[in-house]
């Protein structure tokens, strides 16, 4: 979905260059948003090339004969990366918030892009590094 539907009023306003969300109101989301946000079924490109990749791989180990032993290594390698893969999404400010503190990334679209200073134990997002 794109950012400009979930996030109108930033997309709508050009008068924001920044935005900081304190500690203090981090404190109150409640752990039903981190369920939640972990449950909810998102696209996500960089786990699809993944995918892709190990797929095509695998594709040419097997064309060319290579032994079991490492086509099963492979299937292992990417056993793990898909447990550990952190996911999750949605369309209200905990999923936000949560998308930018465990992925370590604010979503593709939204105006104000850079991280002051990192992003814990509070936010501070900008439109540049200035």
């Amino acid at each position: 979905m794109p950012i400009r539907t979930i996030f109108p009023q930033f997309t709508a306003c050009n008068e924001f260059s920044a935005l900081y969300l304190t500690s203090k109101t981090l404190k109150t989301m409640d752990i039903k948003a981190l369920a939640d946000w972990a449950r909810a079924e998102t696209f996500d490109k960089d786990l699809e090339l993944v995918r892709k990749m190990v797929t095509e791989l695998g594709q040419a180990l097997v064309r060319d004969n290579v032994k079991q032993a490492e086509i099963e290594q492979l299937k292992a390698i990417y056993s793990v990366v898909e447990k550990n893969w952190v996911r999750g999404g949605g369309n209200d400010w905990e999923s936000f918030i949560l998308g930018i503190f465990v992925k370590k990334e604010v979503p593709t679209g939204f105006p104000l892009n850079r991280a002051v200073g990192g992003i814990a134990p509070e936010v501070f997002l900008t439109e540049s590094e200035r």
